[in-house]
């Protein structure tokens, strides 16, 4: 793929050729420790499933709603 502006091809492969720094990094005390990275994630997942059940809770009204309408315009 050919860009046809070379300020912008420049940038992007001054980005791709970045390589994270130890300066980059995030300092050791500010990063989460395992434990908390993991107690994190399965809240995440808690909240996910939440809001699936939920999603198909919301699906399962609306086909209702759905049907109850059709129902009273083909009246």
């Amino acid at each position: 793929m050919a860009l046809p502006q070379p300020a912008l091809r420049a940038a992007i492969e001054q980005v791709r050729d970045h390589t994270p720094t130890r300066a980059d990094r995030v300092p050791a005390r500010q990063r989460g420790t395992e434990a908390s990275l993991r107690q994190r994630l399965d809240s995440l997942r808690a909240e996910n499933q939440r809001l699936r059940e939920e999603n198909a809770s919301l699906k399962s009204e609306l086909a209702l709603a759905d049907g109850q309408q059709r129902h009273v315009e083909s009246r």
